[in-house]
C-alpha cells in the first residue's frame, strides 16, 4: 500500500483491527502524510531515502546521455553527480528529474548551480520538465498530450481533416513512454498538474476537442447507431478512443479556445451530420457499462441483456442537442450561425429501436429541455434569445422545462423561464405531477419560494398517488417548506392520498419530532384518522419505536388508546412491543386501557415486549393495582424467564 492512497480510513481501520485481533503483520509504505503519520504512530517505522551511493550510482549509468564535453571530462561529471546527489536530498525522482534537465545544457556549471533545493523542490523540477516538454519539435510535444495506451496510439494517429484513421501513424508503444505521456509515475506529479494544470494547457483543450470531434467524423461511424449487440460490441473493440471521444468531447471543448477555425471546422463536420452523431450518443448513453468491461471481450457483450441494450440505442437526438446537453454556449453559437440544425428539434427513438423498448420515457425532448435539465444557464439563455423554441413544450412524458428545471433545483434556469412569460406555472405531467411537486420532492426549497410567489400554483394539486406537495414535505422532514405551505392559509393539511394517509401521518413513520409539532400546533389535525390499513398517526410513532413522537400525541389527548388496527394491535401494545417504557407509562396511566381486552397478547410468544423486562414489571404491577389475574400462560413464562419477578414487582 503506497502513497497513502491504498489506505483509505475505513481499510486502514480494519487492517488494524486484524493486527490487534489476529497477530497479523503487516508492511506499507507512505510518503508523508500526517493522518497517516498518526494512526501508525505506534507502529516501527523506517525512513526510506535514497543513499548518496544509491543516487550516485544510478548517475553512473546515465551519465553517457549528457553533452559529450561532460563525457571527456571526469571532473565535470563528479561536480553534476555531487551537485545532484546534494540538491535531492534523498529524494530518487528528484535525482531523474534533475539528471534530464541537464540534458543539452551547454553551459554545465550554470545549471548546476540552479538545481532546485528546499520545499519547492518537486515544483520547479516539475516546471522545468515541462518547459522542456514545450520546447520540443511539434511531433514530440504532440505526443506529450493525451491518453494512454491502445486508446492514446489512437489519439496521437488522428490527423485534421481525414475520413479515416491511417494505422501507419500508430507509434509504437516504447516510443510513447520514451517522451513520457503513459502515465504519472509519481503521486507529487498529479499534485503538481493539478496546482499548475492552467499554466500548461492553454491550447490542450482546443487540440484535443479537435482531436476527439475529428476521430467521431471518421467514415466507420457512417452507419450511425448499431442495430444489433454484436454490431456495437464490434464498434466499441475496433475503435478504442471512442469510449473516451464520445462523451468527454464536450468536456473538453467547454474549456477550449474557440473560435480556431480548424475546431470550428471539425465541430460543424460532425455536429451536423446525423449519423455521426447518433453513433457518438450511443456511447455516451452506454459510457458507465464500458467503463467496466470494454475490451473485456465476451464479458461485454453479456453484460448487456436484449432489453437494456435497446435502452442504449440511439434516441434521434442531433448535434444541437448533444451541444446543449454539454453546455456549450460558443458551439450553440456556431450551429445558429451555420443554420443547418433545427434550433427545436424533438429527440425520438427510430420506429426499430422503440419496437424494443416501451419504457423510453423522455423521449420527445429538445435541446432547450436538455441545457434546462444539466442547468446550463447561459445556453438556455442563449436559445430563449433566439425566438425559435417553444419554451412550454413537453417531453413524452408531459414534462415541461419548467417541470424538469424545478425537479433538477436550477434556481437561475426557473428565473429564465418564468420571465419569458410563455410557460404554464400549474401545468401537470402525466403523473399528476407540476413543477411545484417536482421542486418539493427534491428538496428545493428556494424554487418552492419562487413559485409561491407567481400565485399562479395549486397548493394542493396532488399526484397520481394522490400525494400534495406538503404531504412529500412533512414525510422529508422539510419543516422550513412546511411553514411556507401553512403561511398561504390555503393548504389542505388533512389531505388523504390513495391509501388514506395524511402528512401528519408520514411525519410522524418518518420520525419528525418538529415537523409533528408544527402540525400539531395548527390545531386541524385529526390525530385518530385511519389509514388503509387502520393504522394512525400515533400507530407510525409505536412501529418505528418513536418515543418523543409518541409523547406528543399523547399529550395532544386525542389518541383512542383502544382503537385496533387491521392486526388487531392497540396502541398500548405497539408502545409495548417497542420497548418505549415511559410512554407505556403514560398509556397506563391514563386507566383508559381495557387490559381485560389485551389477554390475549400477554399469551402470544412472538409479541416484541416480552424482550423489556421493564414493560413487563410495569403490566404486572398494573394488573396487581387493578386487581387482575395474570393469565396462566403469560404468568408460567414470566416465571421461566424472569425467576423472582412476580415476586419482587
Amino acid at each position: 500500500m503506497s502513497n497513502g492512497r491504498w489506505l483509505p480510513n475505513e481499510v486502514s481501520i480494519r487492517s488494524f483491527h486484524l493486527h490487534e485481533t489476529c497477530q497479523l503483520s503487516l508492511f506499507a509504505t507512505s510518503r508523508h502524510i500526517p493522518d497517516i503519520e498518526e494512526k501508525c504512530d505506534s507502529s516501527m517505522r523506517l525512513d526510506i531515502r535514497a543513499s548518496d551511493r544509491d543516487v550516485e550510482r544510478y548517475l553512473d549509468g546515465r551519465i553517457s546521455q549528457l553533452p559529450g564535453y561532460v563525457r571527456k571530462s571526469t571532473d565535470l561529471q563528479n561536480e553534476v553527480k555531487t551537485a545532484i546527489i546534494k540538491a535531492v536530498d534523498g529524494m530518487f525522482l528528484l535525482a531523474r528529474l534533475n539528471f534530464d534537465s541537464l540534458r543539452g545544457k551547454k553551459v554545465m556549471r550554470n545549471a548546476l548551480n540552479r538545481l532546485p533545493t528546499g520545499s519547492d523542490a518537486y515544483r520547479d523540477a516539475y516546471k522545468d520538465a515541462m518547459e522542456r516538454i514545450e520546447g520540443q519539435l511539434d511531433d514530440e510535444r504532440d505526443l506529450a498530450k493525451p491518453l494512454t495506451t491502445a486508446e492514446l496510439q489512437e489519439a496521437i494517429a488522428v490527423e485534421v481533416n481525414e475520413s479515416k484513421l491511417d494505422e501507419t501513424n500508430f507509434f509504437e508503444i516504447s516510443t510513447m513512454i520514451s517522451v513520457k505521456i503513459i502515465r504519472l509515475v509519481h503521486y507529487t506529479t498529479q499534485e503538481y498538474f493539478e496546482r499548475t494544470r492552467d499554466d500548461w494547457s492553454l491550447d490542450a483543450e482546443t487540440f484535443i476537442t479537435t482531436i476527439c470531434v475529428t476521430y467521431l467524423s471518421f467514415e466507420t461511424f457512417n452507419t450511425g447507431f448499431c442495430l444489433t449487440l454484436r454490431d456495437f460490441v464490434k464498434r466499441v473493440q475496433s475503435n478504442k478512443l471512442s469510449t473516451y471521444a464520445a462523451p468527454f468531447w464536450g468536456l473538453h471543448a467547454g474549456k477550449a479556445s474557440i473560435p480556431e477555425k480548424a475546431l470550428e471546422h471539425a465541430l460543424l463536420r460532425f455536429l451536423e451530420n446525423q449519423a455521426k452523431v447518433d453513433a457518438s450518443w450511443q456511447l455516451v448513453d452506454s459510457h458507465d457499462l464500458l467503463e467496466l468491461h470494454v475490451g473485456q471481450g465476451p464479458s461485454l457483450e453479456s453484460s448487456y441483456s436484449y432489453y437494456s441494450y435497446s435502452r442504449f440505442s440511439s434516441r434521434g437526438l442531433t448535434g444541437m442537442h448533444i451541444t446543449a446537453f454539454f453546455g456549450l454556449e460558443t458551439v450553440i453559437q456556431l450551429l445558429l450561425y451555420s443554420g443547418k440544425l433545427e434550433v427545436d428539434s424533438r429527440d425520438s427513438p427510430s420506429e426499430r429501436v422503440f419496437s424494443l423498448d416501451f419504457n423510453i420515457i423522455n423521449q420527445g425532448q429538445t435541446p432547450l429541455s436538455y441545457a434546462v435539465e444539466s442547468g446550463h444557464e447561459k445556453v438556455v439563455k442563449l436559445l430563449l434569445d433566439t425566438g425559435k423554441v417553444e419554451v412550454d413544450s413537453e417531453n413524452a412524458q408531459g414534462q415541461t422545462s419548467l417541470y424538469r428545471a424545478a425537479k433538477f433545483g436550477n434556481e437561475k434556469v426557473v428565473k429564465l423561464l418564468l420571465d419569458t412569460g410563455k410557460v404554464e406555472i400549474d401545468t401537470i405531467n402525466k403523473l399528476d405531477e407540476t413543477p411545484l411537486l417536482g421542486a418539493v420532492r427534491n428538496g428545493h426549497e428556494s424554487i418552492v419560494k419562487l413559485l409561491l410567489n407567481t400565485g399562479a400554483v395549486n397548493i394542493n394539486q396532488s399526484n397520481y398517488k394522490h400525494r400534495t406537495p406538503i404531504s412529500y414535505a412533512a414525510e422529508s422532514g422539510f419543516e422550513s417548506m412546511v411553514k411556507l405551505f401553512l403561511n398561504t392559509n390555503s393548504v389542505d393539511i388533512s389531505f388523504a392520498d390513495k391509501y388514506h394517509r395524511t402528512p401528519i401521518s408520514y411525519a410522524a413513520q418518518f420520525g419528525s419530532e418538529s415537523m409533528v409539532n408544527l402540525l400539531l400546533d395548527t390545531g386541524k389535525i385529526d390525530i385518530g384518522y385511519q389509514d388503509d390499513s387502520g393504522l394512525t398517526s400515533f400507530s407510525y410513532a409505536c412501529l418505528q419505536r418513536s418515543g418523543s413522537i409518541m409523547k406528543l400525541l399523547l399529550d395532544a389527548g386525542k389518541v383512542d388508546l383502544n382503537h385496533k388496527d387491521d392486526n388487531g394491535m392497540t396502541p398500548f401494545w405497539l408502545a409495548a412491543s417497542a420497548g418505549c417504557e415511559a410512554v407505556v407509562k403514560q398509556i397506563l396511566n391514563t386507566n383508559e386501557v381495557d387490559l381485560k381486552c389485551e389477554m390475549d397478547y400477554w399469551v402470544c410468544p412472538e409479541n416484541a415486549w416480552w424482550d423489556h423486562e421493564e414493560i413487563v414489571k410495569l403490566l404486572i404491577k398494573k394488573y396487581a393495582d387493578i386487581k387482575m389475574d395474570i393469565p396462566p400462560e403469560a404468568e408460567h413464562r414470566i416465571r421461566k424467564e424472569w425467576p423472582g419477578l412476580l415476586e419482587t414487582t
